[in-house]
């Protein structure tokens, strides 16, 4: 009678199926006989090496175990799954390092200053400052004039964070065809004569354009902080003034809070 006997083969764990080797054997009265070109295995061999084989299993499951470990610290401290080589290809979505700052929270800027671009757009066009301007003379509705104001920071976040959504809120008020149908967005006086300058290599003596005070608003922003410990609390404003009159025709305003995590 002939038979198939399965001896363990040490040293090999590339896949479950050739952890084991197929032998050759012949069978009669007293038990198996192996081949001679396979060796005689003993209980106490396979004993043994099935000893060897499950602490390999073991140690294999705790290295496994560490890797995981310190693969998620590690993740923890990097950018979210979305980014790509540090760059986040969503702006609004809170880090690490927005939980961990004393400074006003970036995906709250941004949006504060779509907020308020809604908000302004929205309202913008029906205040009756800008419904009753017309030219007296050819009875034709004049083009008011839109002017980036002064930042009023009063927070430990630096100055240039504000600025970056006060720019943001004018590009977002720029795309609309009825917003810019009414007004006309300038750059400052100072930067555009200093670039005025710069062109005509410092010779001449041309200024920019003059508009009349009337026919002039400006977008400033008011930012405050109060602190407690570890949290913060944040007042943002946003406030449309008219030059000549100083009545502020439009206002939004957000409260944030915030917690630093350490």
């Amino acid at each position: 009678m002939r038979c198939l006997r399965r001896v363990i083969s040490l040293g090999r764990f590339e896949s479950p199926a050739e952890m084991f080797d197929a032998h050759e054997c012949e069978c009669d009265n007293s038990g198996c006989l192996m081949n001679e070109s396979s060796s005689t295995v003993t209980g106490e061999k396979i004993m043994q090496q099935r000893s060897i084989f499950s602490g390999a299993i073991l140690m294999t499951m705790a290295g496994l175990l560490t890797v995981g470990c310190a693969s998620s610290e590690e993740r923890y401290d990097q950018p979210p799954r979305e980014s790509h080589r540090g760059r986040l290809d969503d702006p609004y979505q809170s880090t690490r390092a927005d939980q961990a700052s004393d400074r006003a929270s970036i995906p709250a800027l941004l949006e504060f200053s779509d907020l308020t671009a809604q908000r302004l757009a929205q309202d913008i066009t029906s205040l009756p400052h800008v419904i009753e301007r017309y030219d007296a003379a050819s009875k034709v509705q004049k083009r008011l004039v839109l002017e980036m104001g002064g930042i009023d920071n009063k927070t430990r976040t630096p100055s240039t964070d504000f600025e970056l959504i006060q720019r943001r809120l004018r590009s977002e008020l720029m795309k609309s065809q009825l917003i810019r149908s009414k007004f006309m967005f300038v750059e400052s006086v100072a930067r555009q004569e200093q670039e005025l300058q710069r062109i005509q290599q410092g010779g001449g003596a041309s200024q920019t354009n003059r508009y009349a005070n009337e026919d002039i608003y400006i977008l400033q922003g008011d930012f405050m902080e109060a602190i407690r410990d570890s949290r913060r609390q944040y007042f943002f404003n946003f406030k449309l003034v008219h030059a000549q009159t100083r009545e502020i025709v439009f206002d939004s305003s957000y409260d944030l809070g915030q917690v630093t995590v350490r």
